[in-house]
């Protein structure tokens, strides 16, 4: 391309030009003060993507100093007296733009440049050397006659600003979470989607059209829901009663608070707490429970093949096994006699047709076991037995009076 071609691009010689008066730092402050002064100040800011004021070349002045607080942009922040520069943390598109709109300003400002001067012409050298065509040649042009008008203006990055979710708006996932609440542990992403296309939540939340399902499944997601098993906590079965609560406090827990100070203390780690000797044998104290297993446990969710086959699975849970055993922090699980032939663990497969149920007096006769065990294994501690308040645990004497048993109306004569 001739000297001659390369003037042809710019409308103005700018080597011979002066800085307008609406460029100058004391006109932008003066700017921000006066209000007349600032409507002036966007018009001209607006007047720079009118056709043909892009190719209008700026004073080489102007462009000398924008280069220079580009390069302050793009190399960061000094690190003071250990040296380098911080990083500047430039999104990557616009740190892109930023070093085109640099480039082309040191060839249009830099003596040395075969375009120096020439401001299209250095537009169209830059392009060429970033490998692109026209359209960049006009953008560049643009976005740094902008930024030698005001250094606020900076390239914006439009990927990603059409695809926001709706829940930017935090009033609607407010109101979507809100929904959800009332909705309890009936959430599907079927009713959020018939949620938001109400015709009000449409209209208060300006939604233009609806979403599908797959589209309420991540707003789910975004939300905090997981599509899994629900996670089971402790049983509730009456811990929280009146009389439960009354026997708890008024003789459960201080009763182990005597104990404690006989018994064998631990951190949190797992390690035992050493302190004075208390008078008196040690205590144990044997916790008493009992576990179900079922035939068909399994796991609900697991990894599986996309293509494996469909398996056949028994409906129910199956026969159960029960294990009733002591357990102390201290000892462990229930010990064996001396002889290694007795054991206080019971197994019992629970049904009508199978070995029935756990009764009280399946209770007192473990009891009795494990009283006589921990006697000869054990001799040297006292021991202590603590069951869970339970029905069959509290079951009274045979013979003693019973509410339960008392008939509801006064018998005739003779027949009480």
């Amino acid at each position: 391309m001739s000297t001659d071609s390369l003037n042809s691009l710019d409308s103005v010689n700018s080597v011979n030009s002066t800085p307008s008066d609406h460029d100058t730092p004391a006109f932008q402050k003066a700017a921000s003060a006066d209000p007349a002064a600032q409507d002036t100040y966007v018009q001209i800011n607006d007047a720079f993507s009118a056709p043909g004021k892009l190719r209008e070349a700026p004073p080489i002045p102007l462009a000398l100093a924008a280069a220079k607080d580009l390069a302050l942009l793009l190399r960061g922040e000094s690190r003071g007296a250990s040296k380098g520069y911080k990083d500047p943390k430039v999104d990557p598109f616009i740190k892109h733009r930023l070093e085109s709109m640099h480039i082309f300003l040191n060839q249009y400002k830099d003596p040395r440049s075969k375009t120096y001067g020439h401001w299209g012409a250095s537009a169209l050298q830059t392009a060429v050397g970033l490998a692109r065509g026209r359209h960049c040649v006009r953008t560049v042009c643009k976005l740094a006659r902008q930024y030698i008008h005001d250094r606020e203006i900076l390239p914006i990055n439009p990927y990603g600003e059409w695809k926001d979710s709706l829940l930017i708006d935090e009033d609607l996932a407010a109101d979507i979470n809100l929904h959800l609440q009332e909705i309890g542990n009936h959430i599907t992403s079927e009713k959020l989607v018939q949620y938001l296309s109400r015709p009000e939540v449409m209209a208060k939340h300006s939604i233009t059209k609806k979403i599908s399902v797959c589209t309420a499944c991540r707003y789910l997601h975004a939300l905090g829901y997981r599509f899994s098993e629900a996670k089971k906590g402790q049983y509730s079965d009456g811990q929280e009663w009146e009389d439960v609560v009354c026997e708890r406090d008024t003789k459960y827990i201080p009763a182990i608070k005597r104990l404690e100070r006989r018994m064998h203390r631990f951190d949190r780690d797992g390690k035992e707490e050493f302190g004075p000797h208390r008078e008196g044998k040690r205590v144990i104290v044997w916790y008493h429970d009992e576990s179900i297993f079922y035939a068909h446990d399994r796991k609900v969710k697991n990894w599986h093949h996309k293509d494996a086959a469909a398996k056949l699975r028994k409906k129910g849970d199956g026969h159960s096994l029960m294990v009733a055993d002591f357990v102390s922090v201290d000892f462990g699980w229930s010990p064996l006699s001396l002889d290694r032939q007795r054991t206080a663990r019971r197994f019992l497969k629970p049904g009508k047709n199978r070995d029935g149920y756990f009764t009280c007096q399946d209770i007192l006769d473990q009891a009795t076991e494990m009283i006589d065990i921990v006697g000869e294994v054990y001799p040297d501690f006292e021991h202590v037995f603590v069951y869970d308040n339970a029905t069959t645990h509290k079951k009274g004497a045979d013979g003693a009076l019973s509410a339960c048993l008392m008939p509801k109306k006064t018998p005739a004569i003779g027949k009480n």
